[in-house]
């Protein structure tokens, strides 16, 4: 699990750190301030020898262009001339790992001088290649260790435009990291949750999903959809019953197959009726807990911050010192502040009605 994190040059963040992070962490803060910058950040660090990670996380928001241009979004000011830099402390005290991105332009490519005569000259072609390059560091047990991977995209002009990864030589991520976004996509947890019916583990889900609609009964894959039996004559796609339930669908399957590992929920309770919020931060503690899940979570929503201060002050008192609430305020000189709260704080502002989001 992480420590702590420092973000620098990446995106709208100039710097930020996070500090003594904890088992569960929750992002507050205005529109715009950096919540859903940091989960990319700690996406990124995460699977820090994976250069495809730098455009997913893109996607994540239905951008999906790779542009030279496009490749510029996510350094501060749009300035590719100072690196993105993250860099993690680990909660072991005995590993970190560090992540610069650099850009990656005028590499050599290998001209079609067939297709070049078929085409009408410009001033404008290029025949530069462009991406970017990750610079990863590794400490273990006090041992360093460095790697390098790549993206390299083909140049403007091609009829196919297809970005080539070059991956790091001899590394192999050991930190298993999913990630919802708001705009999720139910596919991905077909893929696990076919996984988790495979070994008969299903009813850890159901039992969640009839917290929300006591009608459930089980859950089974059709040949197109997720199927629910709700006591009707036939079963029925769960794409039907509302995109709360879909939601949270979503978050439980993902924490229940990331065992040891991280997940970054965006705008976590994005569709969920307020009654349902602590059935779901129920889950979310209950499932980090047993799976040994590292949680970050955005949101800027009152009615699930009542709801988990209700969890945690109620069945879930075993979790209040492994969760913890930051609030990201922007300071005059650009720089990201992060206000730390650990349940005792949390509680306090929570019962005296006092703003942090």
């Amino acid at each position: 699990m992480i420590k702590d994190v420092h973000i620098n040059c990446f995106r709208g963040i100039k710097h930020l750190t996070l500090e003594q992070l904890g088992q569960v962490n929750l992002l507050l803060g205005c529109n715009n301030c950096g919540k859903s910058s940091v989960l990319d950040a700690l996406f990124l660090i995460s699977g820090a020898a994976n250069p495809l990670l730098n455009i997913r996380i893109n996607s994540l928001r239905n951008y999906d262009r790779i542009e030279p241009d496009d490749l510029l979004l996510n350094y501060y000011n749009l300035d590719s001339s100072v690196p993105i830099n993250i860099a993690a402390d680990m909660k072991d005290g005995l590993s970190s790992r560090e992540l610069s991105i650099r850009p990656l332009l005028a590499q050599k490519e290998v001209v079609n001088m067939t297709d070049m005569v078929k085409t009408s000259p410009s001033n404008q072609e290029t025949s530069a290649n462009y991406g970017f390059v990750f610079d990863y560091r590794l400490t273990t047990n006090g041992e360093k260790k460095a790697y390098e991977s790549s993206l390299i995209v083909t140049p403007e002009g091609r009829e196919k435009r297809e970005a080539q990864v070059y991956p790091a030589s001899g590394y192999k991520e050991q930190i298993v990291a999913q990630y919802v976004s708001p705009n999720y996509d139910l596919r991905e947890s077909v893929k696990i949750l076919d996984e988790i019916l495979k070994n008969k583990e299903e009813h850890h889900i159901v039992e969640i999903l009839q917290q929300v609609e006591p009608r459930i009964k089980d859950i089974m894959l059709g040949e197109k959809a997720v199927m629910v039996d709700v006591g009707l004559s036939q079963r029925v796609p769960i794409n039907i019953m509302g995109d709360g339930i879909r939601k949270i669908l979503a978050v439980i399957v993902t924490l229940f197959k990331s065992k040891d590992g991280i997940v970054l929920i965006d705008e976590i309770d994005n569709g969920i009726h307020y009654k349902s919020i602590p059935i779901l931060w129920s889950a979310v503690l209950s499932m980090a807990k047993k799976n040994n899940v590292q949680v970050f979570v955005s949101t800027h929503n009152a009615d699930s911050l009542i709801g988990l201060e209700r969890i945690l002050s109620g069945g879930q008192q075993d979790m209040r010192d492994k969760t913890i609430t930051y609030t990201l305020r922007r300071l005059e000189n650009e720089d990201l502040k992060a206000f730390r709260y650990d349940f005792e704080k949390f509680n306090y502002v929570i019962n005296q009605e006092i703003e942090i989001r």
